[in-house]
């Protein structure tokens, strides 16, 4: 019988984005931001309109920066460009 031993090693937690740019690995993806159905069930939420509260999305977008989020993840397609 053979016994071998593994060793893990930790994850950093950061990595590189386009090989220059150190960035947590931890990041915010923002598509249901722009849920619009103000009804505060996001039920059918579309993102295709802009967010319900563009306030409250704001306040969440700095409170994650706040906490270390470095990279957050957009598209020009949320909301079509509308705020």
């Amino acid at each position: 019988m053979t016994i071998s031993t593994h060793r893990t090693h930790p994850v950093d937690d950061f990595f590189l984005l386009g090989g220059d740019l150190r960035v947590r690995r931890l990041g915010l993806g923002t598509m249901r931001i722009t849920d619009a159905t103000g009804d505060g069930t996001a039920a059918g939420a579309q993102i295709w309109r802009a967010p319900a509260s563009p306030s409250d999305a704001i306040e969440l977008l700095r409170r994650a920066v706040g906490l270390g989020v470095q990279l957050i993840d957009t598209a020009d397609a949320y909301a079509l460009g509308d705020r």
